[in-house]
């Protein structure tokens, strides 16, 4: 991952986007909305249960919570019995979660670290990564890692903002909000690489409505909190922001964007693991 582009996005401190994301799980990630008009904070809950319930998550099991953000996941599911160890990029984050789980008891632990260089002492039950699929571009390498830090039969949870070619980023986007590697997730292509590395894919969910709803509820906050953000962080600031957030909304609602959520379990088999030179001859056969 690009700990730099993600540390840049991140500097402006935590009450920016803790002004304007939900209050109860503080999720930087799409909710999941049984309604137009359903609190964003309902939204947030009923995606931890989805996920709760999509892994099979059970009291005393391991999970790997990738790029714990403000520690949601650790909260919701360290409160069901499941001990959660997250990874995160940024000091910052390592901070909030470490005092969330000192101030409520909660069972887990935080590093500051990479996933790609994570050497868990042994395999876990179980994996999430909400909203981070973007930052990881290579899936090959993604998909190689997450086989090896699972126990056979573990699940992978991961959801993400998708576009159906992978590099389709906005200029204002890179230069202004995830500069660096970041990219949305495009499906097909993380579906076949965890089918290559010895994963079955148990469910595909679309969920643009939902980060629609998500975005807008965010811009709406944002604009409520224009004062104070124009206060504390400057009206470039704001004005950067509120474009980011609105345009999202426009580019899910229009469907210039998208978003899923995808679970997918690691057999005991490996995969076929293909070369470099056998899928140029795949592409080449498709061609014809």
């Amino acid at each position: 991952m690009n700990a730099k582009a993600v540390g840049e996005h991140y500097n402006y401190g935590d009450d920016l986007y803790l002004s304007y994301i939900d209050k109860r799980f503080r999720f930087y990630s799409h909710g999941l909305f049984q309604s137009a008009d359903e609190s964003i904070e309902d939204a947030s809950e009923r995606k931890l249960e989805t996920m709760f319930r999509g892994l099979g998550l059970k009291k005393g099991m391991r999970l790997l919570d990738i790029g714990g953000g403000w520690g949601g996941v650790t909260q919701y599911c360290s409160a069901r019995g499941v001990h959660v160890t997250t990874l995160t990029l940024t000091q910052g984050s390592k901070d909030f979660i470490d005092r969330l789980i000192e101030e409520r008891d909660l069972s887990g632990e935080v590093y500051v670290e990479d996933f790609f260089t994570h050497k868990p002492v042994e395999p876990y039950d179980h994996a999430v990564m909400f909203g981070v699929i973007e930052h990881m571009p290579n899936y090959h390498r993604f998909a190689s890692k997450a086989w090896d830090v699972l126990k056979p039969g573990g699940r992978l949870y991961l959801d993400g903002s998708a576009a159906v070619e992978k590099f389709a980023v906005s200029s204002f986007t890179r230069a202004y909000i995830w500069r660096g590697t970041h990219t949305y997730m495009t499906v097909q292509d993380v579906m076949a690489e965890m089918l290559y590395h010895g994963f079955e894919i148990v469910e595909v969910v679309c969920e643009t409505r939902d980060y629609e709803l998500t975005m807008l509820e965010w811009a709406k906050r944002l604009d409520a909190a224009k004062a104070d953000i124009i206060a504390g962080w400057g009206e470039e600031t704001y004005r950067i922001f509120r474009l980011f957030l609105w345009g999202g909304t426009h580019a899910f609602k229009t469907n210039s964007l998208q978003a899923y959520h995808m679970i997918a379990e690691r057999t005991s088999r490996p995969g076929p693991r293909p070369s470099m030179s056998r899928r140029i001859t795949q592409f080449i056969g498709n061609l014809r």
